[in-house]
């Protein structure tokens, strides 16, 4: 009886898979063909679109994201600095803070925080500057102000940036 039950359920689950007319993937799926393994892939070939002959790729899968770079560079020595937000690659984002870090007046400034898909921040007091990064702007004027007061006084926030990520 045993046996008899075991069969009717292994019968049962094999057969109860989804039935599609092109095979065993829905529409718009192909079978991975993998050895061992039942699976489905989008199939991102290009497709005749009309009877006309125009071919189109499917619809995409949602939308594709590019990273923002931020960086401060601080030239310690003079008090001078430069923040950037919104740059395409952290390269552009290193250069464009020296160079704004010399135009304000700096002349041996260095990369003290990079960042991308966040913020960062520059606190500054009587001698000392905190510099950090987060996903909220409140969060880290508010964390910044309470680490650079433990270095020194009179701290304040002299740069927020923030690099989203945006959609290409």
């Amino acid at each position: 009886m045993n046996r008899i039950f075991f069969l009717l359920l292994l019968l049962f689950v094999v057969c109860n898979r989804p039935v599609f007319a092109e095979g065993r993937c829905p529409p718009g799926y192909f079978e991975t063909n993998l050895p061992d393994f039942y699976g489905c892939a989008p199939d991102n070939s290009p497709k005749l679109a009309d009877p006309g002959g125009q071919m189109s790729l499917p619809p995409a899968l949602g939308p594709q994201w590019a990273y923002r770079y931020g960086a401060i560079a601080i030239d310690d020595a003079k008090g001078r600095f430069g923040g950037v937000d919104g740059q395409a690659d952290q390269r552009k984002a290193r250069k464009a803070a020296i160079k704004l870090c010399r135009t304000n007046g700096g002349s041996k400034c260095k990369i003290v925080m990079e960042y991308y898909n966040q913020c960062g921040a520059l606190a500054w007091g009587a001698d000392k500057y905190v510099a950090f990064r987060g996903p909220v702007v409140d969060e880290l004027t508010k964390r910044g102000i309470e680490s650079c007061n433990r270095l020194t006084s009179n701290c304040q926030i002299y740069f927020v940036g923030c690099s989203y990520p945006v959609e290409k």
